[in-house]
């Protein structure tokens, strides 16, 4: 049994649900993008990993190994001028920043905030650098 309301709240939930799957779907193509960028293209490194079709062994390109802080520079610059350009209040972790938005902001993150951090974390991760998917 449905009651009053409730049938709102379900259809937000699944909503909210499925704008998350989509949101984590689109991180985890731009990752595999940034990766295949910087690692493969750029440094010529693959590194193991037990996806199908992967070798347990590592790939590197016909530069070494010396090129991977180069590339991983690369990325960490990129990334840190895109968030300090366009939203310098994605600088912080992502955890403190919804928990500061809840308390001071009415619950409101701009739009731009979002998409940046989307892109650069994506760069972060993608070229190598050191950091989770919870907020680099």
């Amino acid at each position: 049994m449905i009651r009053e309301g409730e049938s709102r709240l379900l259809l937000k939930s699944a909503l909210l649900g499925v704008v998350g799957a989509l949101g984590a779907q689109l991180f985890t193509w731009m990752l595999h993008l940034c990766n295949r960028f910087f690692l493969y293209g750029l440094a010529g490194y693959i590194p193991p990993g037990i996806e199908k079709g992967r070798s347990l062994y590592q790939t590197i390109g016909t530069h070494g190994l010396w090129i991977i802080p180069a590339v991983t520079t690369v990325g960490g610059l990129l990334s840190g001028m895109l968030v300090y350009r366009f939203s310098p209040e994605a600088e912080r972790h992502g955890t403190d920043a919804a928990v500061n938005a809840f308390h001071r902001k009415q619950g409101v993150i701009r739009t731009r905030v979002a998409s940046i951090k989307l892109v650069a974390s994506a760069i972060t991760i993608g070229s190598g650098g050191s950091a989770g998917r919870e907020g680099p």
